[in-house]
């Protein structure tokens, strides 16, 4: 994934978690030690935001960075995750079966 499109991703995540938590642009800018500016051109995908940037809008967000930068995670089909907990809490003699 190259920079433009990473900054892309970036401003859709941050645009889609802030609109989900019922945020203005002004509001999240406030929360996160930001100005308004700084939002608009994340979310629009014309800025390279810093880690620090990135961590605390999660944290505003009430979202994972793990969320964010493991894009092929958020895909991964949740069932599988739960057959694998059932798996491993099986016996020796329940595997084989």
């Amino acid at each position: 994934m190259d920079n433009e499109a990473i900054s892309c991703h970036l401003g859709k995540y941050t645009e889609a978690k802030r609109l989900e938590k019922g945020l203005m642009q002004r509001r999240l800018a406030h929360l996160s030690g930001v100005s308004e500016q700084y939002i608009s051109e994340i979310e629009g995908g014309h800025r390279n935001a810093s880690f620090c940037v990135v961590f605390r809008l999660m944290q505003v967000l009430e979202s994972s960075v793990n969320a964010l930068f493991y894009i092929a995670s958020e895909k991964k089909d949740h069932n599988d995750e739960l057959l694998l907990r059932v798996y491993q809490t099986c016996t020796d003699y329940e595997k084989m079966v």
